[in-house]
């Protein structure tokens, strides 16, 4: 784990170098009577603004510029204004306003600024990580063949990768010629295929947008182009055909893209089968919360870190102590198996964008769980 960290485009130092610098903090002159409020309130005053307002705010001061320069701010404006993104102008600013920005213009504008606040998710998206260095210690089982009997018998309820050949190998460039115009959804956001691939190779986000479509086979021939391992062909869910929850999704994302910690919905099972680029996975199983991670009694809300490197700087060496942990890559033509209930988390790597198919389903194994899950927590029942 670790991080290589280039100077910040407008020279913003974390607040630690304050001390060292011997300077009297400048924040209470830029700020004024604002500076009696801590960076992360202020932060969240200025999302409420609209577009003009944050602008002119922006030229009173450069603590105030730093903060109305961050990239949560305009990301922020995009998701309210809830339009699709068909270009992108290389920055969720630029974005925003419809116009290339050049960092050049505005290199150490705010020099002499120092803020946590600001640096901190500067700093989580410069973060780098190699899982390959604990190759020796992966231990998630990988197996070149198994069938539905063998699944249900003893696999059902450990995490595996079952090893294939692909049908075709797609690359996000190919997928662009084939479907650059039409929308996927990534997040918060209906976004072109091709404005998505412009931002997967200039975002300078802390936790980068992941683009999670269900849709992606209607009006495509995608969902014809691959094929589900055998040991997962079957899936209870489809007996309620046009009214099963949402199950299939196509996955693309830039490197340090992922998900944190989660369990999947329903209490149903997941098979991800990775097309281009590499994932690493992290398991715990279901009664083994993993470390900074906190579930409510009722198991209804998850408080986690913001972002996976936050995680993993924290809270990695940690969990790789327990001897709950499970982890281990999965590559091209693999199909990893997530058993219901089991935490898991996430991380795209490589230099490469990472293409991957992701299906929950209900193995015979898995009906009786799942029906109690319907039964008595319905309030936590999605995709409906």
């Amino acid at each position: 784990t670790s991080y290589t960290v280039t100077r910040h485009y407008l020279g913003v130092l974390p607040e630690g170098n304050l001390l060292l610098s011997g300077s009297a903090n400048p924040r209470s002159d830029s700020l004024g009577t604002l500076s009696i409020l801590d960076d992360e309130t202020i932060l969240s005053i200025i999302q409420r603004l609209d577009c003009q307002d944050i602008l002119q705010l922006q030229q009173t001061s450069k603590y105030m510029y730093a903060l109305c320069d961050m990239n949560e701010v305009w990301k922020q404006l995009l998701i309210e204004r809830d339009e699709p993104i068909t270009k992108w102008y290389g920055s969720w600013k630029g974005t925003a306003l419809g116009k290339w920005i050049s960092s050049s213009d505005v290199s150490d504008r705010c020099k002499g600024v120092y803020s946590d606040t600001i640096f901190r998710p500067y700093m989580c998206s410069q973060y780098v990580f190699d899982p390959f260095k604990y190759e020796a210690s992966f231990n998630i089982p990988r197996i070149d063949s198994l069938t539905n009997e063998e699944f249900n018998a003893k696999w059902y309820n450990r995490p595996h990768i079952v090893t294939s050949s692909l049908l075709h190998e797609w690359t996000l460039d190919d997928l662009v010629a084939r479907y650059g115009e039409r929308l996927f959804r990534a997040e918060n956001f209906d976004i072109t295929l091709s404005a998505y691939r412009d931002y997967v190779y200039s975002n300078t986000d802390e936790s980068p947008l992941y683009l999670f479509d269900k849709s992606f086979a209607e009006g495509t021939t995608l969902g014809d182009e691959y094929k589900v391992a055998s040991a997962f062909d079957e899936d209870l869910f489809t007996i309620l055909k046009e009214e099963r929850p949402d199950h299939r999704w196509l996955i693309i994302g830039p490197p340090r893209s992922g998900s944190t910690f989660h369990q999947d919905p329903n209490n149903t099972c997941a098979w991800n089968l990775t097309i281009t680029g590499h994932k690493y996975w992290i398991f715990f199983p279901p009664r083994a919360v993993p470390p900074g991670i906190h579930v409510t009694k009722d198991k209804s809300e998850v408080t986690a870190p913001v972002s996976i490197p936050e995680w993993m700087t924290s809270f990695y060496s940690e969990a790789r102590r327990l001897p709950e942990f499970i982890h281990g890559i999965s590559k091209p033509g693999d199909t990893i198996y997530v058993p219901a209930g089991w935490w898991h988390l996430v991380l795209n790597i490589g230099d490469e964008p990472t293409i991957a198919v992701t299906q929950n389903f209900v193995p015979k194994s898995q009906v009786r769980p799942v029906l109690k899950f319907l039964r008595d927590r319905s309030d936590q029942i999605s995709g409906f």
